[in-house]
């Protein structure tokens, strides 16, 4: 796990292969492979290694506030400060769901990676639910569907203020991209406000 990890804080996913994995971890290849079917096992294994760090951060920033509309707000900056803090994580994260990618959802690490993740969805579902009950989220918002839409987006928007000067090239008018990750919470949050929801200012 530890040669895995330095690939992909170093190459990122794809200069990761088996074979180079086995040969930084000083095992034969066969070896490594009694570990690790294949590269999406080896994959898995290294997100829910970054998610076990991860959704204790997560769940704590939910459990520090009381409403609901507050604790996905929370949960949203814990995610920002997150991949400022690992962006290896986030490239590795991106560069493993490019469409077209071949993935083998059968091995033990990828099971264990669903389930962290379904942790993660139920976080926010579960501060969804709150919210709506306690006025400071919309009602009519499908609970699943909003965190769905949540999580992609922001991986879009942070894909963006990762990118920095090579995304600034292509816009041809001034951005500030430290401002676009907050800039997309806050407005996020103003579009599933309910009638008792207390946002911050901008």
């Amino acid at each position: 796990m530890a040669a895995a990890e330095e690939f992909v804080v170093e190459t990122g996913y794809w200069e990761m292969s088996m074979e180079a994995v086995a040969k930084r971890a000083e095992l034969s290849k066969g070896a490594l492979y009694l570990y690790f079917q294949n590269k999406d096992a080896l994959c898995a294994e290294i997100a829910v290694h970054s998610m076990r760090d991860f959704i204790p951060a997560l769940r704590a920033a939910a459990d520090a506030e009381p409403v609901g509309i507050g604790k996905i707000r929370r949960m949203l900056e814990v995610y920002a400060g997150w991949f400022d803090s690992h962006p290896h994580m986030f490239r590795f994260a991106i560069h493993w769901a490019v469409p077209g990618q071949h993935l083998d959802p059968d091995s033990e690490s990828f099971a264990e990676y669903r389930r962290c993740v379904g942790v993660i969805t139920q976080l926010g579902i579960d501060a969804t639910r709150l919210g709506q009950q306690d006025g400071s989220i919309r009602a009519e918002v499908d609970p699943f569907l909003l965190n769905m839409q949540l999580w992609t987006s922001f991986l879009g928007v942070f894909m963006a203020h990762l990118g920095g000067d090579n995304f600034r090239k292509r816009v041809p008018f001034p951005i500030d991209m430290d401002a676009i990750v907050p800039f997309h919470i806050q407005q996020s949050l103003r579009a599933i406000a309910g009638p008792n929801a207390e946002l911050p200012n901008d």
